[in-house]
């Protein structure tokens, strides 16, 4: 943090949101075998968002959709 005119400016960089369409490409990416880590390096976040769309604390409904579009295709 730093003092900016009296004020406390928080210097850090905040992750883009996810959307829940990310959320389902993520498994899907994950379910084909790709690591979280270049799934992370794709949309250009830190691999903790991505594991916190697979251990599903954001978007728990992603993993089903993910199975269902698979399940069609």
């Amino acid at each position: 943090m730093a003092a900016l005119n009296s004020q406390t400016v928080s210097l850090r960089r905040l992750s883009p949101q996810r959307t829940f369409d990310d959320a389902v490409e993520v498994w899907k990416r994950h379910i084909l075998g790709e690591s979280q880590h270049h799934i992370a390096q794709a949309f250009g976040v830190n691999q903790g968002r991505i594991n916190e769309i697979l251990k599903e604390r954001r978007h728990p409904r992603s993993k089903g959709a993910a199975l269902i579009i698979n399940k069609a295709s």
